[in-house]
């Protein structure tokens, strides 16, 4: 990203402070990231699905039909170093570079964190009552396919505080907040994106009004 910065850069319209090519850097990243990981996930299910098929590496070296229903070996699609980081299984997340991470959740966005050693907090994915488990807690994920268990959230707890946050607990995770417009009658909310900083978005009648990154306050 930093090499794409720097040819095509000068020819985007505006000048960007760096403040805004670190965001566009890791935002960029973090995309491409979870691309990767979609690609090797779906490259090592058994059968294969039509579009792993067609990928290059596949195309260019003709396999049998009997190959074709084999799991891509995990060696290939997930490298060392990308597994390394807790990207392949769930218990990864807190072995080898993932044990640098505190991971803990947070009851007022409703969200899991984690946090380096440097003090820079990430917010997850919403946890939701039917994730994964491991050792008896439920698991977390991060934009960048992380995964970890939360110590000390079930699915009860989570059941628990969505319903004691929002007064309609079937909308889950998706609205932190809601309630009717006072002379339009429409209805309001506040619901959460998670890219690589927490956004809170104010819709009117399922129409965004309004954003706010929360990493600022």
């Amino acid at each position: 990203m930093d090499i794409v910065w720097e040819k095509h850069s000068k020819s985007w319209p505006g000048k960007l402070t760096a403040s805004q090519k670190e965001d566009w850097r890791v935002t960029l990243t973090r995309r491409l990231r979870n691309l990767c990981r979609a690609v090797a996930q779906g490259d090592m299910k058994s059968p294969s699905a039509a579009w792993v098929k067609r990928l290059p590496w596949h195309t260019q070296s003709p396999r049998s039909s009997t190959d074709d229903l084999e799991p891509a070996p995990a060696a290939a699609t997930l490298p060392p170093q990308q597994r390394s980081v807790g990207t392949s299984g769930l218990g990864e997340a807190a072995a080898g570079p993932g044990a640098e991470f505190q991971f803990g959740f947070d009851n007022e966005v409703m969200l899991p964190y984690r946090t380096r050693g440097n003090g820079t907090l990430e917010t997850g994915l919403p946890l939701t009552a039917d994730a994964a488990v491991q050792d008896g807690w439920l698991v977390a994920e991060w934009p960048d396919g992380m995964k970890a268990p939360i110590e000390g959230m079930t699915a009860e707890k989570v059941r628990q505080l969505v319903a004691a946050r929002t007064a309609r607990p079937s909308t889950g995770m998706g609205e932190l907040w809601s309630s009717t417009h006072c002379i339009s009658k429409n209805h309001v909310c506040l619901k959460q994106k998670v890219d690589h900083y927490l956004l809170l978005f104010a819709f009117e009648q399922k129409n965004p009004r309004l954003r706010a990154a929360a990493h600022v306050w």
